[in-house]
């Protein structure tokens, strides 16, 4: 055996020492336990075998490291094994299947936890059973340490009060220091530690009672109240004439008392025993029925005043999750002494105790005709129209007559489609062939029971419709030149709509100052000035911008809004700053790129149908395995492919530009600094060395405000008003020049160490060939970069493809592509995959999953074919 087979020995001291060694047994016992206790952890909050079972596998294969020679190596590998599969391998495995799962808002749970939580948490409330206010007590001592503790903190915090005044804060900082420190720190401090912690459901007394002394006018030994009645004459002509004052009497039912101590279950009780149970105890709040020897519990010195929402666990578990029960009745509370009388949501039905029932909310009572089902198709439980289990079937619906745009154009005009239709109107008959059609029997029909030959003479009526709609499309072109001939006309007998805001320097400097100077006398111009100013004011928070006052202005009255339009364009005209003619032509340039859809076919589409109830919605629904539909989705809805292959070639380019305009300025500082006799060189290294020396995200940051298109520093300093981070085109111009200020000190880093690496005789041979520097760079450096730093730029544009805080940092994805659309101009598939797992609309973590792993593959794909036409595999294995 030779010297390198001997070194992968197991060590002969290894055989030779004790099988059974103290150290074996005790580090076995301990894996033991650890395995143990995470299984029964992870299972009791999971509920879920797959990963205990993972455990109890890895558990096993230390054991078997620990106790069988062969596998000794493994011992020294484990840890790293583990951490490669739970920190690499689980996500990868658990983001593959979210993506095959319809995982997202409303349906997070499993199917049994959805259940329980329908069963459990939902409940409605039964208005004709009455409300009963409650009186909380609680222990006297408990409250009154709470009440000390309340004083003491008021006391020290006024003394912070008096120093602030003598230092003559303002009154406006005081009050907001004591909402922070005083109410919004110390007070939740103190409920927590002398409430929460120490006064439990079971310390509460609860005296609850039919009726509320708040809204009675008498006294309450009586069951009988006078109301005061008001009633409003009128005359024949309807108008007011006096206000009438009537006193009746009301019956009140008999008052009803009952008590909670600590218990869900109430007993009933006179009004003479409440002092029994409330003994030792101190009211929290206000009193519900006037008692004698009942003393509220406030405190006029410091206005304390406890009431049962500062015991945050109990007024929450009455609230949500523990009833009071009287007889068949529950009772939640409401606000802070009002309970009211619900019953359950949801119930499993006695008869099947596979099934739930739902609570009619108008006779509440569950019936067989709200028996729930399940929905395994959508992950749901839902009503059927007929009360019977769910069933689907293939149906067909007519397509509606309406506008193509094409697969990646998002936006649509209304302008375009009123003008489009009235033609449509006028040159066929599409719409009126579409009403005579006879569809009995074929729409609303199950597609086997659908009479095939009927079936085949509305289809051949459909190719004559389309007949005339692929017609009508094709003189499109015609119509397209009378549209925007008819546009610039509109363009140039109208005056264009207003700016809706104006840049106070603008206006104060430049536009005020003008109108004044070609005034014809003083007073004109104060006219024209005040004009003006009454239309545009500065905002009480945006004193920087006037802002167009739109209540002032009368769009329904078109005479006077024309005459507004002309007044204020001649002002705006005659400083200069604003050209009416420039206005008009820039509106007519924007009409060529007007998007002029077609008219789409009329179908007969298949649709699957069900009995599904779906007006009334049960909600959460529960994940389940949906298979590829996510991935579909992608492909066949146009709101998601759309602006996914916007945002797609939108990544491309963006990696792509990324590392190009980086790696080629870092290269061309990398060239002047690693030349002999520039002087000064090592400082200004680590001059251009500091843009990444500085955190990005601090950096992007700041860009975000230099780039402000009201504030930002280059708008201001240059007089310009350029919305940098506002429009598609500049946006993307902005993020990829931000980018390219935090990325090319990098590239200058790697390619002055790979510059220095290349042997000088191979320049000084060129030199005596007679060859150029640009062709020295030509064929020699960058040939020799390339070989060094190919690596290195694929991985560029790897992290580039997936820079997420590069684009969400300094843009959040935006502007908007279009109304209703989710992704951003500026918006890469890391960003929008992002913003459809974690932003403000609905989550769909199985969708986001799903474009995770086109990610994955995409840049997978991409950093091979680099890999591959770079030689870089090839140099290694020749390395």
């Amino acid at each position: 055996m030779s010297k390198d087979d001997k070194k992968f020995e197991v060590e002969e001291s290894y055989n030779k020492e004790n099988p059974f060694s103290i150290g074996k047994i005790l580090a076995s016992i301990l894996f033991i336990f650890i395995g143990g206790f995470l299984v029964v952890r992870v299972f009791t909050v999971y509920k879920n075998v797959a990963i205990p079972a993972l455990i109890i596998l890895a558990t096993g294969f230390i054991l078997l490291t620990i106790w069988h020679k062969g596998l000794y190596i493994y011992r020294y590998m484990l840890p790293a094994m583990i951490i490669i599969l739970v920190f690499t391998a689980y996500p990868i495995v658990y983001t593959i299947y979210i993506a095959f799962t319809n995982f997202g808002t409303g349906h997070m749970f499993s199917k049994e936890k959805t259940k329980e939580k329908l069963l459990t948490e939902q409940w409605e409330t039964n208005y004709a059973y009455p409300a009963l206010f409650a009186e909380f007590y609680a222990p006297k001592g408990q409250v009154d340490e709470y009440m000390k503790a309340y004083k003491k903190a008021y006391d020290d915090f006024s003394k912070k009060v008096e120093k602030w005044e003598k230092q003559k804060k303002s009154e406006d900082y005081i009050y907001e220091m004591k909402d922070i420190e005083f109410y919004g720190k110390k007070i939740p401090e103190l409920t927590s530690n002398y409430l929460d912690k120490k006064i439990k459901l079971e310390d509460v007394t609860i005296i609850l009672y039919s009726q509320n002394k708040v809204t009675k006018n008498s006294p309450n030994k009586s069951n009988v109240i006078e109301v005061d009645a008001e009633e409003t004459l009128y005359d024949s002509s309807g108008n007011e004439v006096a206000e009438v004052y009537e006193t009746y009497s009301e019956t009140l039912p008999p008052l009803k008392i009952y008590v909670s101590e600590g218990t869900t279950q109430l007993k009933e009780l006179s009004l003479d025993e409440v002092d029994k149970y409330t003994k030792g105890k101190k009211l929290l709040g206000n009193k519900v029925y006037d008692r004698e020897g009942v003393e509220e519990a406030t405190d006029e010195d410091y206005e304390l005043f406890v009431d049962i929402r500062d015991i945050n666990n109990v007024f929450e578990g009455l609230k949500d999750l523990t009833p009071l029960v009287i007889g068949d009745s529950n009772y939640l509370i409401e606000t802070s002494n009002q309970f009211l009388s619900k019953m359950h949501s949801f119930r499993i039905d006695p008869d099947n105790k596979q099934k739930m029932q739902k609570l009619n909310r108008e006779t509440f009572v569950y019936d067989k005709e709200n028996t729930v089902y399940e929905d395994s198709k959508q992950g749901r439980f839902v009503l059927t129209k007929d009360a019977e289990p769910v069933k689907f079937w293939k149906e067909y619906y007519l397509s509606k007559l309406e506008f193509d745009y094409g697969l990646l154009n998002l936006e649509t005009d209304s302008v375009v489609e009123t003008y489009l239709s009235d033609h449509f109107r006028k040159t066929t008959g599409v719409e009126s062939q579409i009403g005579e059609l006879d569809l009995d029997g074929i729409i609303n029909t199950p597609i086997n029971m659908v009479d095939k030959a009927k079936l085949n003479s509305v289809n051949s009526k459909l190719k004559e419709i389309n007949k005339e709609i692929t017609k009508f499309n094709k003189g499109r072109n015609e119509y397209r030149k009378e549209f925007l001939q008819l546009q610039k006309s509109r363009i140039d007998s109208e005056y264009p709509d207003l700016p809706d805001s104006i840049d106070a320097e603008v206006m104060n400097k430049k536009i005020l100052e003008k109108i004044t100077a070609k005034a014809i006398d003083e007073n004109q111009g104060n006219q024209d000035k005040n004009y003006l100013l009454f239309y545009y004011r500065v905002g009480i928070t945006s004193t920087n911008t006037y802002t167009l006052q739109q209540d002032k202005i009368d769009v329904a009255n078109e005479e006077v809004y024309r005459s507004l339009k002309k007044r204020l364009w001649d002002l705006l005209d005659t400083s200069g700053v604003y050209n009416l003619n420039k206005e008009k032509d820039k509106r007519k340039n924007a009409l060529n790129s007007q998007k002029f859809p077609k008219y789409a076919d009329i179908k007969l589409v298949q649709f699957e149908n069900s009995n599904i109830d779906e007006y009334t919605s049960i909600e959460p629904g529960y994940s389940i395995w949906i298979g590829a539909k996510n991935f579909q989705k992608i492909v066949s809805s146009k709101n998601i492919t759309a602006p996914f292959l916007f945002v797609f070639l939108w990544t491309v380019a963006w990696a792509a530009f990324s590392v190009l305009t980086s790696f080629a300025l870092g290269l061309a500082l990398a060239l002047v600094f690693n030349a002999s006799d520039f002087k000064g060189k090592y400082f200004y290294r680590t001059l251009f060395i500091l843009p990444y020396a500085i955190p990005s995200f601090v950096t992007i940051l700041m860009w975000s405000g230099f780039l402000n298109k009201d504030f930002g520093v280059i708008n201001n300093f240059f007089n310009i008003n350029v919305p940098w981070l506002m429009d598609g085109w500049l946006a993307k111009i902005s993020t990829l020049t931000v980018n390219l200020w935090l990325s090319f000190p990098y590239f200058m880093i790697i390619s002055l160490g790979a510059l220095q690496s290349i042997d000088s005789s191979m320049y000084e041979a060129a030199d005596v060939d007679g060859a150029t520097k640009v062709q020295q760079f030509g064929m020699i450096t960058l040939p020799l970069l390339l070989m060094a730093l190919g690596p290195m730029l694929v991985g560029s544009f790897a992290f580039a493809f997936n820079n997420f805080g590069g684009i969400y940092l300094l843009t959040g994805g935006g502007p908007t592509m279009a109304a209703g659309v989710l992704p951003g101009h500026t918006d890469i598939l890391i960003s929008y995959t992002y913003k459809l797992a974690f932003g403000e609309q609905n989550k769909d973590y199985g969708l986001a999953s799903a474009i995770a792993i086109i990610v994955f593959l995409i840049i997978g794909t991409l950093t091979f074919l680099q890999f591959k036409f770079t030689g870089t595999f090839k140099e290694v294995d020749n390395a």
